[in-house]
C-alpha cells in the first residue's frame, strides 16, 4: 500500500501556526483513510469467510444425501448381501467389543494381585 508524503517546510524557516494546521489536516484525513481501507478488508474477509463455510456446508450436506441415496439403491438391488453385510460387521463388532473387555478384566485382575 503507498503511502502519501506530506510536503514540509524547508529547514531554514519555521512552519507557522497555519501551516502546521493545514500539515495536521493531511495526516488527519490521510489516517482516516487509511482506517476505512482497513475496515474495508477486514469486512471483506469475513464475508468471504462466511460465503466459504456456507459452501462447504452445502458441498457436504450434497454428499451425504448421495451417499444416502446410492446406499439406499445399493440394499434394495441386493437386499439379502445387505443383510448378510449387516450381520457380519454386527458380529465383528460383538467379538471386538468382547475381546476388549476380556483383555481389561484380565489385566485389572492381575493388577490386584
Amino acid at each position: 500500500m503507498a503511502t502519501a508524503q506530506a510536503e514540509t517546510a524547508t529547514p531554514t524557516e519555521k512552519p507557522n501556526v497555519r501551516e502546521r494546521l493545514v500539515d495536521t489536516a493531511r495526516r488527519v484525513a490521510h489516517l482516516s483513510h487509511e482506517a476505512r481501507l482497513l475496515k474495508s478488508f477486514a469486512a471483506d474477509s469475513v464475508e468471504d469467510g462466511v460465503y466459504q463455510a456456507r459452501r462447504a456446508v452445502k458441498t457436504a450436506r450434497r454428499d451425504f444425501d448421495l451417499a444416502r441415496h446410492d446406499a439406499a439403491s445399493r440394499i434394495g438391488r441386493d437386499p439379502f448381501t445387505s443383510v448378510g453385510l449387516a450381520f457380519g460387521a454386527g458380529v465383528f463388532v460383538a467379538v471386538a467389543s468382547g475381546a476388549v473387555a476380556w483383555l481389561t478384566f484380565r489385566a485389572s485382575r492381575h493388577t490386584q494381585v
